[in-house]
């Protein structure tokens, strides 16, 4: 027989051990690659959760921040505005009253000119006497006493 016979011929016992040795070793490896993949996608997975939880986490602490910052803005604007009505309130409080002690002022001014006139008129209507009521003869007064004179009268009046 030469060498070429040789593949030809039934195999062996060993030739069938190794193959069965061989086929072993492919599953085991098989075997173990797919436990690596699924625990490797096993922890992907639990990464994944935590970092959606984790950015859920950090997205609620947002918004609770903003929340919080828009409320407080509110609360400052509402503030503000208070404080502007209560300013502009007082300004028109304060208007009226001066508008109120002005009226008050020119009506006081304006019995005074009436005063004034209806005494000049009746003053002027008397023959014989001087505006503030004195005869010509008394009336020789220094004109310095005469406008204290009639000063007083109108002190008097108001």
């Amino acid at each position: 027989m030469g060498r070429f016979d040789r593949d030809e011929t039934p195999r062996d016992e060993a030739d069938v051990a190794a193959e069965t040795a061989t086929e072993q070793l492919k599953s085991t490896i098989e075997h173990q690659v797919r436990q690596v993949v699924e625990e490797a996608m096993e922890r992907a997975a639990t990464i994944e959760a935590r970092a959606k939880a984790g950015a859920e986490d950090m997205e609620r602490d947002a918004r609770q921040r903003a929340d919080a910052i828009v409320r407080e803005s509110h609360e400052r604007a509402n503030r503000a505005l208070t404080l502007a009505l209560e300013r502009a309130e007082g300004m028109r409080d304060a208007t009226e009253t001066l508008q109120s002690e002005l009226t008050k002022v020119i009506a006081s001014f304006k019995e005074e000119v009436d005063l004034l006139t209806t005494e000049l008129r009746a003053a002027g209507s008397e023959p014989g006497t001087t505006p503030e009521g004195h005869s010509p003869a008394t009336s020789q007064q220094v004109p310095h006493e005469q406008d204290e004179g009639s000063r007083r009268g109108l002190l008097r009046r108001g």
